[in-house]
């Protein structure tokens, strides 16, 4: 069964991890160690950073995850070099869904999301 780790903190991230729960999915929603308050999720959440790259890859064998989701914040380069790299070296799909603005507009990203999960329960 597919297994997604969604790297969020931003409004997307929630309505996406709203559609993954809608969807039945198995998912697992991560804050950074920096966020004070996590808002609570509709799906299993991890407080806390991977430890770069490496540790990044490891959780994903560890925990057997089958898809990443980017929804992380534009400022957060960072972490979305690390899943890059972590993924290509597990060739585990990453799908951007995150947007290029500090200042998204609601249709940005979201609606791709339910299609992505049709597509990862097919999977």
């Amino acid at each position: 069964m597919p297994r997604i780790l969604l790297l969020g903190g931003t409004t997307e991230a929630n309505l996406m991890a709203r559609a993954i729960a809608d969807a039945g999915l198995a998912a697992v929603y991560s804050y950074a160690g920096r966020t004070e308050a996590p808002m609570a999720q509709p799906i299993h959440m991890r407080v806390g950073g991977f430890g770069g790259v490496e540790g990044l890859q490891a959780y994903l064998v560890t925990e057997g995850i089958s898809h990443v989701i980017d929804a992380t914040h534009p400022f957060a380069a960072g972490m979305s070099t690390n899943a890059v790299a972590a993924c290509t070296a597990e060739i585990c799909p990453l799908a951007n869904g995150s947007t290029t603005s500090l200042s998204p507009t609601p249709t940005e990203a979201v609606p791709i999301i339910p299609l992505e999960c049709a597509h990862i329960r097919s999977t």
